[in-house]
């Protein structure tokens, strides 16, 4: 098999008559979603794995307010929920970030707000 160069899109529209569905990739996925879903704020503390998501979001007009501490993120996001009756959004990174960020979600609402 000859490898060739990678046509471009007018190439590929013009050699089948038909247009090439855009690409996309997981971070406009998640953005997307949380725009439909009527998601405005994202509480977190951004490290190398999720910067290109939180800077997606904040251009796409979601906003992100960051915090020192994983917990203070889930304690903001847990808050907004509960005052907004939408889903507070927690942005952390993989392992130790998300256990931290984590330890808001499984306590019952009536030990957690008065």
């Amino acid at each position: 098999m000859i490898a060739t160069e990678p046509k471009s899109s007018s190439e590929l529209e013009s050699s089948n008559g038909q247009k090439s569905p855009a690409l996309t990739d997981g971070f406009h996925l998640v953005v997307d979603a949380l725009k439909l879903n009527g998601i405005d704020t994202i509480y977190g503390l951004a490290g190398i794995p999720i910067t290109d998501l939180a800077r997606l979001a904040q251009a796409q007009g979601i906003r992100y307010i960051g915090f020192r501490h994983e917990q203070s993120a889930g304690n903001a996001a847990a808050i907004a929920g509960y005052l907004t009756q939408k889903p507070g959004i927690c942005l952390t990174v993989s392992a130790p970030g998300f256990l931290n960020g984590l330890w808001r979600s499984p306590m019952p609402p009536p030990m957690v707000f008065p």
